[in-house]
């Protein structure tokens, strides 16, 4: 075992072994296929999910079953087209984004130059521009400040209605892109300003489509030179720690001189540490509560304002809907009550009545309530109506009925005082009364027996 693992070190090489050359035949390459393809590139793989991309973009194109995406890389991927007119068309429609940050994507080609998946073309917006360079040429040379111009929106022959220029420039994806650009004029300087189209994200710190703000190496360097310039001298590192700084005769600088004196005996006990990297950890993190207590004591601070009908609009008056209902609603519902004599054809109860709810004309009412939200006409107030039952009624109709006289022919007598409205239609409960009396013949035939 020894002699066959001393062999297999004596036969490794340090030197790079040859390149793996593959036969020239369809079965190792693909190159029908691929002329109706696409190539592209993530800008930004840390916030664009490669898999996700490849299965939302399709539906995004609308192409979705006529296309298929192959992931090459971590931020290289191919998207191979069933049809010619479809591939055609992503391309017109560039530059394409996904999660906000730019893709960028070409055509497939055998013999890729230096620069493929480098840069893309893009519309910019400039403005500002004076009025006396207002010419192609300066156009021109402005979008070059951008990228490679390659076409001008501009016309002189005709009027021109837009407060900007619009240009196609290839731009270098590793470029920062510009947002303005100084121009010199008699007098002074004038700043143009550029606006990309269908761009959506990028670093606000060094303006780069390849990365977020948080992960900008240039802000992180410049914060560190900061944080180097800010740092206190280190005499300050040795002065006393719980004893008064400021009746020290040496006059030593004091720190927390915005804490009261047992608070700074605290921060000071607080920041005591062997280890001085530490120790100005310590004081940083008291100066941060510091900085947050004052912002926070700030944010609390009332103000007022001299403007006292700034903003003032139509409001709903409470104080007189609760008036109106206390005083005013009982006379309105008193107003609506039927004369006295007369019932409503309800026999449940009415709404005209004193003991419902009281009527609000805003549509609700207030006042306490359990029940949630208070609503106008409760009906759950109601109280039951005082009338006799039915079985009264109809004994005292019998009664009416058999001590009542005939009367001589054409003679007619004034109607007993019923409970119900005149001309009002009879209901069924007296028309069942008259068909169970006895003294009424009925009208209706017996069954024949079955």
């Amino acid at each position: 075992m020894a002699d066959l693992l001393q062999k297999a070190i004596q036969s490794m090489s340090l030197e790079e072994e040859e390149p793996l050359t593959l036969p020239d035949s369809p079965r190792f390459r693909i190159y029908e296929e691929n002329e109706r393809s696409l190539m592209g590139r993530l800008l930004n793989p840390d916030c664009q999910t490669m898999a996700k991309m490849i299965d939302f973009m399709p539906t995004a194109w609308r192409v979705f079953g006529r296309v298929r995406g192959i992931a090459l890389s971590r931020d290289r991927f191919q998207f191979v087209f069933q049809r010619e007119e479809d591939l055609e068309t992503v391309l017109k429609d560039r530059p394409w984004s996904y999660n906000y940050w730019t893709m960028i994507l070409e055509r497939w080609t055998a013999n890729p130059p230096a620069d493929y998946l480098q840069t893309m073309k893009i519309w910019i917006r400039m403005r500002n521009i004076p009025a006396n360079f207002f010419t192609v040429e300066t156009m021109f040379k402005l979008a070059g400040e951008v990228g490679l111009a390659e076409k001008v929106e501009y016309d002189p022959k005709v009027s021109h209605t837009k407060d900007y220029v619009r240009a196609l420039v290839l731009f270098d994806a590793n470029n920062p892109a510009k947002a303005a650009r100084k121009l010199s004029v008699e007098g002074g300087t004038v700043t143009i300003t550029y606006e990309y189209e269908k761009l959506h994200k990028c670093c606000y710190h060094c303006l780069r489509l390849t990365h977020e703000n948080v992960k900008c190496t240039l802000r992180k360097k410049s914060t560190v030179v900061r944080q180097k310039t800010v740092d206190p001298p280190r005499a300050d590192l040795r002065e006393p720690l719980i004893a008064d700084q400021r009746s020290d005769p040496q006059r030593f600088p004091v720190l927390f001189p915005e804490l009261s004196g047992e608070e700074r005996n605290m921060a000071m006990l607080y920041i005591s540490h062997a280890d001085p990297t530490e120790r100005m950890a310590r004081i940083e993190r008291v100066r941060q509560g510091i900085a947050e207590d004052k912002a926070a004591s700030a944010a609390n601070i009332q103000r007022i304002t001299k403007e006292l009908d700034k903003g003032k609009g139509p409001m709903l008056s409470y104080t007189a809907l609760l008036e109106a209902q206390q005083g005013g609603s009982s006379r309105q519902a008193l107003a609506l009550l039927p004369p006295e004599g007369e019932k409503s054809d309800d026999d449940t109860g009415s709404i005209h009545s004193v003991s419902s709810a009281p009527l609000a004309l805003s549509g609700f009412q207030l006042g306490p309530s359990t029940k949630g939200r208070v609503i106008g006409n409760n009906g759950s107030n109601k109280t039951s109506r005082k009338r006799p039952q039915a079985w009264k009624r109809r004994a005292t109709g019998k009664e009416l009925k058999l001590t009542s006289t005939p009367s001589p022919p054409g003679h007619t007598e004034p109607s007993v005082s019923s409970k119900r409205k005149s001309g009002a239609p009879l209901s069924s409960e007296n028309k069942n009364m008259k068909l169970s009396d006895p003294s009424v013949a009925s009208v209706l035939k017996p069954l024949q027996p079955q």
